[in-house]
């Protein structure tokens, strides 16, 4: 008996670890192979992006992870460039990177036949949300994409996605820097990440990388 009671609790406590992970997927396509030489890079920014005062929260998050591939920040050195009037285009960066990140609800409203068969007399209120398992649940989307700096062309593009429960983007957003550049680069496909939960999701440590089936 004893032996059985504490099976059980080696299960319970394992069973809770296991749901403590946090877990997304990632989708890349373009190139498969990690680039070599110069691997500096500037921030694409759209007109909301550059007005936004949490941008460069975001961007700081990126960066630290984006170095840990061997990347570096050439946007202020090649400000300085151009300021000083200098027209040498080898000296720019060579990728340009456009962040995109939105956070929005999944909820799906799910109505009885009668409102499918005569839908004035239903009201959109009147749907029943509950009866989606996403409703209540929220999906966070970020997309890197890689830009030729010279030549315009998009290289490599990266989505990674989570779906939880938290109508806040900022603590997603660390977990997607860290799945989307799991790997660099992802060898196109679908992935599904695990990674062990933190309390900002900023140090989030990736636990496993596996291939989805296409």
């Amino acid at each position: 008996m004893k032996t059985f009671l504490l099976t059980c609790a080696v299960l319970a406590v394992t069973s809770l670890a296991g749901c403590a992970g946090v877990r997304t997927e990632v989708q890349a396509t373009g190139m498969r192979h990690a680039p070599q030489g110069d691997l500096r890079y500037r921030f694409m920014r759209t007109p909301a992006q550059q007005a936004d005062p949490g941008q460069p929260g975001w961007e700081s998050q990126l960066r630290d992870a984006l170095a840990q591939h061997g990347f570096s920040d050439a946007g202020d050195a090649n400000d300085t460039h151009e300021a000083r009037g200098a027209a040498d285009a080898t000296q720019g960066p060579r990728y340009l990177i456009s962040v995109a990140y939105e956070t929005r609800p999944t909820g799906i409203a799910v109505r009885s036949a009668k409102c499918a068969n005569d839908a004035h007399i239903c009201d959109t209120n009147d749907a029943s949300h509950d009866a989606s398992p996403f409703a209540g649940r929220y999906l966070h989307r970020l997309t890197l994409r890689f830009i030729d700096a010279r030549s315009g062309e998009e290289i490599y593009k990266v989505t990674g996605t989570r779906l939880d429960r938290d109508a806040h983007a900022s603590p997603a957003f660390g977990y997607l820097v860290k799945s989307a550049l799991a790997r660099f680069p992802f060898d196109g496909g679908r992935w599904q990440i695990e990674l062990r939960e933190t309390d900002d999701g900023k140090q989030a440590d990736v636990v496993s990388v596996k291939p989805l089936a296409p």
